[in-house]
């Protein structure tokens, strides 16, 4: 199996993909389609989330009508977060990935975080990670400055320095 960072378009067709987050509380799946339509389904509860991923892919795949042979590449959400979120996720995209000989793309939730903030600027990527901590990456123009790392709440205002806080909610 490749594990390579998707390409943004085969030939001349946009690229078809599958994401999958499962590291925290809400899972979600999305497929990008051709036209570059991306549609979002949310798992049920982290306690199902296991039984849940396969039928929600394929109803979704259903939905947005592509087969998982018409996907071109994958991706999966690699943490930090839940072990058990993290190792549902990987082990079902890597099976895909494998039996449909695709290409995978593994990112932090962290990652996702920051990206989706779309800003410039210095960003504090933030996720709960239970028992009064949380998940801090700071990020500068999309990269990366510091490791993931697991903070308590007053350590993350030290490394927040000027940095727009980004987060789930």
């Amino acid at each position: 199996m490749r594990w390579s960072a998707p390409p943004r378009t085969v030939g001349v067709v946009p690229l078809r993909l599958l994401a999958l987050a499962t590291s925290g509380p809400r899972g979600q799946i999305a497929v990008r389609t051709n036209d570059g339509q991306i549609t979002v389904r949310v798992l049920r509860s982290s306690r199902s989330r296991g039984r849940d991923v396969t039928p929600t892919i394929q109803a979704l795949l259903d939905e947005v009508g592509l087969r998982p042979a018409d996907l071109d590449a994958l991706a999966v959400d690699v943490g930090p977060g839940s072990f058990t979120g993290v190792r549902v996720g990987v082990s079902t995209i890597k099976t895909l990935a494998w039996t449909l000989d695709r290409p995978v793309v593994g990112v932090t939730s962290l990652e996702l975080l920051a990206a989706a903030a779309d800003s410039p600027g210095p960003l504090l990527a933030i996720r709960d990670a239970g028992r009064g901590t949380v998940y801090a990456q700071r990020f500068e123009a999309g990269a990366p400055t510091t490791e993931a790392r697991r903070l308590a709440g007053a350590d993350v205002l030290a490394i927040q320095d000027g940095a727009v806080a980004v987060g789930e909610d």
